[in-house]
């Protein structure tokens, strides 16, 4: 999709962080409206999947510059996920 990023483990937290954003980018060049709150479907989505998993996510994001960090760690009181 050309978006450009990095993984790395902190601990137990995989941290993504996305350097550029494949559908922000896009709609950029594309001179298309981005809505306010767009990139919030990021967090809603992961949250909604990794909750049901014993997981918690976060996201921090810069939708202006089309990058965010996201982060997957063990929910509390679900003690260490093994390899």
């Amino acid at each position: 999709e050309g978006g450009e990023f990095d993984m790395k483990m902190e601990g137990e937290t995989l941290v993504l962080h996305v350097k550029k954003c494949p559908a922000i980018h896009h709609m950029k060049e594309s001179k298309y409206a981005i809505a306010a709150h767009h990139c919030e479907h990021t967090r809603i989505v992961n949250e909604s999947i990794c909750r049901p998993a014993g997981f918690e996510a976060t996201v921090e994001y810069d939708q202006e510059k089309g990058c965010c960090v996201q982060r997957f760690r063990p929910a509390a009181g679900c003690g260490r996920v093994q390899a």
